[in-house]
């Protein structure tokens, strides 16, 4: 058996299960996901804090995904077991013995080797998971997967009929706590108007009669901050994420931000003769930028910090 934990937002989340979704294939496994984050992360933080982690709801319940969340009784379960085992030599014999087959094997994202997987029969992941190499083999599953459990609202239907209807370009701008927590801003890139700029001219040298549709959880700093052609519609903030998220999938063409949430609506864009746009640097620290397995090898990398 596999667990997964979840946690962080929507882009966050849909790596984590998918690339959890793909190792259960592989190896012909269960998979559980554990969404405990998201009841104790927020009441163990100050919420006052500039730099307390954002709040986020879990949201993969909205996805035709083949995976249950787990029983919290099962996973207190495992929790005591494994702070008993560091505390107690009975506990430590039992989990190493008789309840080999029952204890779990902790896997981070940082130290991930499929043979330590292989080896064990119940594997708890957690981490973030951003690795698009691992889910290749299986994108089909994880298309079919990521698909919404209900129909869009009545207003997103008329935005996704636009975008049908068009050479319909997503451009994606990141803002929230890249901007306003400290942390993040250290941690995280920013994109800069030119790199949004040299994307819209790239993927019009290639493709006309364009139509953008813009997204951001800042929409007015948007409209305030640069200048679009008239053939531009702003996706209100209004409305599930998971529905934006889908939209911006629907699009021809994309622009993406380096954030994980318009990653995944470009990975999802089943147009063959898609063009993707995304940032150069997606952190500060260059050592992290180039160990993170995250860009395919067909989308166009645009300096986004000039």
């Amino acid at each position: 058996m596999i667990i997964v934990k979840i946690s962080g937002g929507l882009g966050n989340q849909l790596f984590q299960y998918a690339v959890a979704r793909s190792i259960s294939i592989k190896l012909d496994r269960k998979l559980l996901l554990d969404d405990s984050w998201y009841r104790d992360i927020h009441s163990q933080e100050n919420q006052d804090d500039p730099n307390a982690t954002t709040i986020r709801e879990f949201l993969l319940n909205n996805y035709k995904i083949q995976s249950r969340v787990i029983n919290i009784f099962h996973l207190n379960w495992i929790n005591r077991l494994k702070i008993r085992s560091k505390t107690s030599n009975v506990f430590k014999y039992l989990v190493d013995g008789p309840l080999n087959n029952l204890s779990y094997k902790y896997v981070d994202n940082k130290n991930y080797s499929l043979k330590d997987i292989e080896e064990s029969t119940h594997i708890y992941l957690k981490g973030y998971w951003q690795n698009s190499n691992i889910i290749e083999d299986y994108k089909d599953t994880i298309y079919g997967d990521l698909v919404l459990q209900q129909p869009l609202s009545e207003n997103n239907s008329n935005y996704l009929n636009s975008i049908n209807a068009s050479n319909s370009v997503a451009i994606h701008f990141r803002r929230g706590d890249y901007i306003n927590k400290s942390v993040s801003r250290k941690v995280h890139s920013s994109c800069s108007n030119n790199y949004y700029y040299n994307g819209i001219e790239y993927v019009k040298e290639k493709i006309t009669n364009l139509k953008y549709f813009v997204f951001s959880d800042d929409i007015i700093w948007v409209k305030d901050n640069l200048k679009f052609d008239k053939n531009t519609i702003f996706i209100d903030n209004d409305g599930p994420t998971y529905e934006h998220l889908f939209l911006m999938s629907q699009c021809k063409h994309q622009i993406i931000a380096n954030s994980t949430y318009s990653w995944w609506a470009a990975w999802l864009n089943t147009n063959p003769d898609k063009i993707i746009i995304t940032p150069e640097f997606w952190y500060h620290d260059k050592d992290l930028n180039n160990t993170i397995i995250r860009i395919p090898d067909n989308w166009i990398k645009i300096n986004n910090l000039i």
